[in-house]
């Protein structure tokens, strides 16, 4: 037998005895919470490598924000390669339990592991039993406010606990991996909106705020109406801005006397931080900003106290749509 055919069977000997680790998840984006659990688990755990796995369509999660699927494994391979025990691939399984098939160790967050012990996801509880048992070596890395089994638990350091990509999305771009951060590093040119472009800052608003629905209830006016006073009114009495990237505007602001009137993102670039850019562009301007924003948008809620914001009253429905509502506030003393 040639030499070189003794030389790749060989190669593929070394290969099939090769420890490997997998580690599912969306990674959008790869953070440096997700490169540290993978490097503390190679080396807790002897893996010769450990594989990214991304599902093609996420278990129980709506199409996720930001760049496309496509590019997303893009990025990731780029910040992947950056060491040669980190891998990644795709796959059409949903269920972790059928994603670490094959492997020698499955690691996964806090939050995988209630999921991956939820029975809402199996025929049964028996199902449930049967598919974790049949899991590989369990690595779990904590979270903030999530109790990890001892004997699951991997230690990382507490620095990384509160590192999630959903941070990341709102603007925190230091802590993501250096390809994914360059993706979304540049931020979105702000500037004023023109008198003439009041009927395209309406029809931001107009689609944005369809795509929030349930959370943001249907507006009581037809389409045309509310063209009309962003065009009459909401120019001539506001403080109105876009943001845009690449010379599209994809976001409008408005405020005036204190009060934040209007914020929305086209959907498409929703959580890739346009908001949050635009609400700093409105701190930098006002001292005190009050709002509005229905009891029902939770998502909202959380995105205005992250900046600052604290609920100042509740109503049973006090505006036109007749939804139960809060009042938030800002103060630039409180920072």
């Amino acid at each position: 037998m040639p030499l070189d055919v003794l030389a790749r069977q060989h190669e593929t000997v070394v290969n099939l005895n090769l420890r490997k680790g997998v580690f599912p998840g969306s990674f959008n984006p790869l953070t440096i919470a997700h490169l540290e659990v993978a490097r503390r688990a190679r080396i807790d755990h002897a893996l010769d490598e450990v594989h990214l796995v991304v599902s093609e369509v996420a278990l129980d999660k709506p199409a996720p924000p930001g760049p496309s699927f496509a590019e997303r494994i893009s990025l990731l391979k780029a910040d992947a390669a950056e060491f040669d025990w980190l891998h990644v691939a795709t796959t059409t399984e949903q269920l972790i339990v059928d994603i670490a098939s094959g492997y020698d160790v499955v690691i996964m967050g806090a939050d995988k592991w209630r999921q991956v012990n939820d029975v809402r996801y199996y025929a049964s509880e028996a199902h449930r039993d049967d598919a974790v048992e049949r899991l590989p070596e369990v690595v779990v890395a904590p979270r903030s406010g999530d109790h990890v089994p001892d004997d699951l638990r991997l230690e990382t350091s507490a620095e990384i606990h509160d590192i999630s990509s959903t941070r990341a999305r709102a603007g925190d771009r230091t802590v993501m991996a250096p390809h994914a951060a360059a993706k979304w590093a540049d931020g979105p040119v702000i500037r004023r909106c023109e008198d003439s472009e009041g009927a395209l800052a309406a029809e931001i608003y107009l689609e944005s705020r369809r795509a929030a629905a349930p959370a943001v209830p249907p507006s009581i006016h037809p389409d045309d109406d509310v063209v009309r006073w962003f065009t009459q009114h909401l120019m001539q009495t506001a403080d109105v801005w876009l943001a845009e990237i690449n010379d599209v505007p994809i976001a409008v602001l408005a405020f005036t006397n204190g009060w934040l009137d209007q914020l929305y993102v086209l959907p498409d670039h929703c959580n890739r931080g346009i908001g949050s850019a635009l609400v700093r562009h409105a701190q930098s301007i006002q001292t005190q900003l009050d709002l509005w924003t229905f009891q029902r948008n939770e998502g909202a809620q959380r995105f205005y106290e992250r900046h600052g914001f604290v609920e100042i009253e509740r109503t049973d429905g006090d505006n036109e749509e007749g939804a139960p509502d809060i009042r938030y506030r800002w103060r630039a003393d409180r920072g």
